[in-house]
């Protein structure tokens, strides 16, 4: 199955006023999902019974080749929490937020407010009627959705950018500084189960001392919070 995509390639750095910043050229390009790599059910509890580590090692055997667990637990991020866009600036905020908090990857992606569901994947909300022991379950990212071949590549090409130096949720456009967290403003307002309203994000999040930012070429509807 294919799919248009406008993907934002980073052209190199640019001075202005003695300031780094990124030009950026984008170009509309059609692109293949590819193979679908895993297969799994979201429980009636709101997570997925699959052993995380067995989903990347069945991942690795499709592609035939090795599939680091942080590679695929950015992949089925991004394949669940995409929107509009094509998901790259999700996966640059999930690496800051993990570093920010000295977590593995692998922890931030699966982490739950209920600890039978943390360190699995899952639904970001499931309420206490459904969660399992009937505790709430709260995650930071959506993980329910299987990844295809195209997302290991998208998360590869943000993971070679981040080699590089390079960040686009921050204000420089460099590693450092970068966006720990980002909201899809079309998913909230009871859209999805659990959600909170714009205002309330905004408002916790500037209690943590991060202000709302777009990120020009992506949709409106994506912020990113970082420092200001």
């Amino acid at each position: 199955m294919n799919r248009t995509d406008e993907l934002l390639f980073w052209a190199g750095i640019g001075v202005l006023g003695g300031v780094a910043v990124w030009q950026r050229r984008t170009i509309v390009d059609t692109i293949t999902r590819g193979k679908r790599l895993t297969y799994t059910t979201l429980g009636a509890d709101g997570v997925i019974p699959d052993d995380p580590a067995e989903l990347a090692a069945q991942a690795g055997d499709v592609l035939g080749r090795d599939m680091p667990q942080e590679l695929y637990d950015l992949a089925r991020m991004k394949r669940s929490e995409q929107g509009s866009d094509d998901g790259r600036l999700r996966v640059h905020v999930a690496l800051n937020d993990a570093a920010a908090h000295n977590w593995s990857t692998h922890f931030a992606i699966t982490y739950s407010t209920n600890a039978a569901a943390k360190g699995m994947y899952g639904e970001q909300f499931t309420s206490a009627e459904r969660a399992p022991g009937g505790v709430k379950s709260v995650r930071r990212y959506a993980t329910t959705h299987d990844p295809y071949e195209g997302d290991i590549a998208i998360v590869e090409s943000v993971l070679l950018e981040r080699a590089q130096g390079i960040d686009p949720t921050s204000a420089d456009g460099r590693v450092g500084g970068g966006a720990v967290k980002f909201v899809d403003r079309s998913s909230l307002g009871g859209v999805q189960e659990g959600s909170s309203t714009y205002d309330d994000i905004v408002e916790r999040s500037a209690a943590e001392g991060l202000q709302p930012f777009n990120v020009p070429g992506y949709p409106a509807d994506l912020v990113v919070f970082r420092k200001a």
